[in-house]
């Protein structure tokens, strides 16, 4: 038996999978990863369960058309304006982490402005199940998914996705 594999009929998961990859700041298809997974993984029947490690990313399923993708980017940048002033991004009144390297000019010098990133974080959601079957994704017709938006103020930030099967295993 291959290492991370397990015999057909198995409950049991192996390690989890970490797919790792750059966020864009408005929305990144994760399809091309975890369709990719369940092949990787051996998992024939089950679930793949995904989170995401960062709390200023969502994650949702939807029709990937990039006329109902530029609505969706529009929708949440008026749901939770990055211009709006939100208490976290007054970096003045925050103190750094204890024992961040440098102190609190180099925390402050690294971290965003990015409250509006971790509400809308809040209301879309980190994590999804996605369905397995015969060792696909089992997704709608018009489904296209995972994706991630991303608010953070900075494109190219990585973002780290951890997902982990739960079913039949070859």
């Amino acid at each position: 038996m291959a290492h991370g594999r397990h015999s057909l009929g198995t409950l049991a998961s192996p390690p989890d999978h970490v797919v790792g990859f750059v966020t864009a700041r408005d929305g990144w298809q994760l399809t091309t990863h975890m369709h990719t997974f369940p092949f990787q993984a051996g998992l024939l029947e089950g679930c793949v369960h995904v989170l995401s490690r960062h709390t200023t990313t969502a994650l949702s399923i939807n029709e990937s058309e990039a006329r109902l993708m530029d609505d969706v980017r529009q929708f949440l940048a008026r749901l939770a304006p990055a211009s709006d002033p939100y208490l976290h991004n007054d970096l003045h009144l925050r103190p750094a982490p204890d024992g961040w390297p440098g102190g609190w000019a180099a925390w402050a010098a690294q971290e965003p402005r990015n409250a509006h990133s971790h509400l809308l974080s809040m209301l879309l959601g980190n994590t999804l199940t996605l369905p397995v079957t015969g060792g696909k994704l089992a997704l709608g017709t018009w489904q296209v998914g995972p994706g991630s938006w991303s608010g953070q103020g900075q494109k190219g930030e990585g973002m780290k996705c951890r997902a982990r099967g739960s079913g039949a295993w070859a």
